[in-house]
């Protein structure tokens, strides 16, 4: 797969900075205490931390951020192990540069609190705890061992579309949940989909940062945060834009790099990765094992007219989404971990003590009752 993409600005590339982001190595600055008892932060103003449901008071000493240990990089944070002492439980903090941050983005981190209350669902990011001192801002959530998406579909070569399926069902949940509560997530891609497990496979969506809440009534929106290879050519061209159909192109971008292993338009050079998005036809003849039925789909949400594209309902009905909808209550089995990783020696998996026929998936209310089988193809991750 190609390397990550990097943000946009003025609807173009521009150059890649490692470091921007990076916060101020210090140590934590202890809290200290008001005059009435109440914990408040170096930077004198008092914290609450939030569930996705409820607005609740925590107290900054019980929550510590491990800044020498990096778990990952952003565009203008970075991500920390951190941990709540009261309970042991391990957490990810999200460590956030002021000074990095563009006067005219401020706002956005700045709501991303609020932008997360609104939102209560299982495929959703939630934060225990929020706090800040003079240089930082430090945002505290759970922290998810599996690693992101990227990561994951990298090891492979394409994931086959039952595999796929199980990924961006959840997407869709999740995103739909989003747009249903008026929010508008402008930074879909793989690294923004972590994972609880590679076993389980469960999938959520975080970082808000970009955010925003906008009805369908309201005015366009005329600025354009985001990665380019997972940009709308709307985005790209830095004309307004709705911002539903935005998120229903990055979805079409996570699910080609699904199934095929590669981003469905890219360069190294700027100029040309906006041409291709905004006007290179879609192609998916290099990818024969794609179904007519998932091409279909793809070629919908990645229309470059974003009035052409699908609405969640209309994806959620779609022949595609329909054909694997029996494997949404489904688990994927453990013996994935036995599935051969890109350029690895092939394992061979355990073989169950006493196999099983799969039974025909039910259509009722309930979980389908199957078998899982693990098998390989060129290197595809299936089940």
């Amino acid at each position: 797969m190609n390397p990550p993409a990097t943000p946009i600005k003025n609807g173009l590339t521009f150059p890649f900075n490692p470091k921007l982001g990076s916060p101020a190595r210090s140590p934590l600055s202890p809290p200290r205490r008001r005059q009435d008892g109440a914990q408040i932060s170096p930077g004198g103003s008092r914290h609450y931390g939030l569930s996705r449901s409820k607005l609740q008071e925590t107290d900054d000493s019980d929550f510590v951020v491990e800044q020498h240990n990096q778990v990952g990089e952003g565009s203008f944070a970075a991500v920390c192990l951190g941990r709540r002492i009261s309970t042991g439980e391990q957490l990810a903090v999200k460590v956030i540069n002021k000074k990095n941050v563009p006067e005219e983005m401020r706002h956005l981190i700045e709501s991303e609190f609020s932008l997360i209350r609104r939102l209560n669902h299982r495929n959703v990011i939630s934060v225990e705890h929020a706090s800040e001192d003079s240089e930082n801002v430090y945002i505290y959530m759970p922290y998810f061992a599996g690693g992101d998406l990227h990561s994951f579909i990298d090891n492979y070569d394409y994931l086959a579309e039952g595999v796929a399926f199980k990924i961006f069902y959840q997407l869709v949940d999740a995103v739909d949940h989003c747009h249903l509560n008026d929010i508008i997530h402008r930074d879909i891609k793989l690294e923004n989909m972590l994972m609880d497990s590679a076993n389980s496979m469960n999938i959520t969506l975080i970082d808000f940062g970009f955010s925003v809440v906008r009805k369908p009534t309201d005015p366009l929106l005329d600025d354009f945060p985001g990665s380019p290879a997972y940009a709308a050519p709307e985005l790209m061209q830095a004309i307004p834009y709705p911002g539903y159909s935005s998120d229903i192109w990055a979805m079409g971008v996570v699910l080609y790099i699904c199934v095929t292993g590669d981003y469905p338009f890219w360069s190294d050079n700027r100029r040309e990765m906006y041409e291709q998005i905004t006007r290179k036809p879609l192609d998916l003849d290099p990818y024969p094992h794609v179904t007519p039925s998932c091409r279909d789909l793809l070629e919908g949400m990645l229309n470059k007219d974003w009035r052409q594209r699908p609405t969640m309902p209309e994806i959620r009905a779609h022949p595609w989404f329909q054909k694997f909808k029996h494997l949404q209550k489904s688990v994927v089995p453990s013996s994935m971990e036995c599935t051969t990783p890109r350029g690895g020696e092939r394992k061979t998996p355990k073989t169950p003590k006493t196999p099983k026929t799969p039974k025909t998936p039910k259509t009722p209310r309930g979980a389908a009752k199957w078998t899982p089988k693990v098998t390989w193809k060129k290197r595809k991750l299936v089940f």
